[in-house]
């Protein structure tokens, strides 16, 4: 809990999961209303496009130091709630358990599938653009303004035509370390239930990671269609994005939502084995830094995905 490994008979008591639901609501109540901030400053004829910029990056930075300072302050307290325990004599686990065919059952996307689905995007991105280099301009557009007016204009180029082809590519090779990492990582498991959700979220975060990247991919493929590539027009792209992104958020959020921080829903009161407390090895709750541990890659303890063994 916040980077912390509290005695199981801890987990549920009240100052617990009342922090919990206060980190929750506080975050998501905030960025509501930055939101709708952000929407109104968008819609008002006095602030331009670079008086909104600088607004919307205040914002970010607002919910970034909001989330941040919640975050440290509640894992001060689970630390502190966590020694008045041991000192009541409730205890911590010692003992790894180990599942020697953990990575047998995860059943996970095959990376090939992603690998696939990632290079048929990334032809058709191609094969559009080789095929009617006659229709793209000599001077492309780099981006647009927010009344839909071009604001930066490169030559054409061989740089200016394939670079959003080269992105496309970088973002399918980290799409690909992501999955294999997810198959790899080090696995944290208390018993038997345990491991079967471990591997289901595991299983769960490879086919989020297979959607993420169909919605990235074809967005750069709707935007070399517009800037490049003049197939479709600015009000088409931004009716695209605004989908693409609703698509892709409720996906993350709905994730989140039904599995919890690192799958952490999945063993709500199905479990009473403890984790083992390597807290030591966890530097703020956030940074792993195991020299004697010889995974490279970790389950996050707080937030969605992987992190490194920094010491590794």
């Amino acid at each position: 809990m916040f980077g912390v490994t509290l005695p199981i008979d801890v987990l549920n008591k009240k100052e617990v999961t009342q922090a919990k639901k206060r980190y929750s609501l506080i975050n998501m109540g905030l960025g509501f209303v930055l939101s709708l901030i952000s929407l109104r400053l968008f819609h008002l004829p006095s602030i331009d496009e670079q008086q909104f910029t600088i607004w919307f990056l205040i914002f970010i930075i607002l919910q970034l130091l909001v989330a941040s300072g919640m975050y440290f302050y509640n894992y001060q307290q689970m630390l502190l709630i966590k020694k008045k325990a041991l000192e009541h004599g409730d205890t911590t686990s010692s003992t790894i358990p180990i599942d020697l065919n953990f990575r047998k059952k995860l059943n996970m996307v095959p990376t090939s599938l992603i690998v696939i689905s990632q290079l048929i995007i990334i032809g058709m991105t191609l094969y559009m653009t080789i095929s009617h280099l006659d229709m793209i301009p000599k001077e492309i557009i780099m981006q647009w303004g927010f009344d839909g007016e071009p604001n930066r204009i490169v030559p054409k180029s061989w740089s200016s035509i394939y670079s959003l082809i080269i992105v496309q590519i970088f973002v399918m090779v980290t799409l690909v370390i992501a999955n294999e990492a997810f198959k790899k990582g080090k696995q944290r498991v208390t018993g038997v239930i345990s491991a079967k959700n471990s591997q289901k979220y595991r299983r769960m975060s490879s086919y989020l990671n297979l959607v993420m990247g169909i919605l990235i991919q074809t967005l750069f493929l709707a935007i070399q269609l517009t800037s490049v590539v003049p197939f479709l027009t600015y009000v088409t792209l931004e009716k695209f994005i605004f989908i693409d992104l609703f698509i892709l958020f409720a996906v993350i959020i709905g994730t989140m939502f039904f599995y919890g921080q690192s799958g952490s829903r999945l063993n709500h009161d199905k479990s009473k084995d403890q984790y083992y407390d390597d807290d030591k090895f966890w530097k703020l709750g956030v940074f792993y830094y195991n020299p004697q541990d010889p995974s490279v890659w970790v389950e996050k303890r707080m937030g969605f995905g992987l992190t490194v063994n920094f010491a590794s």
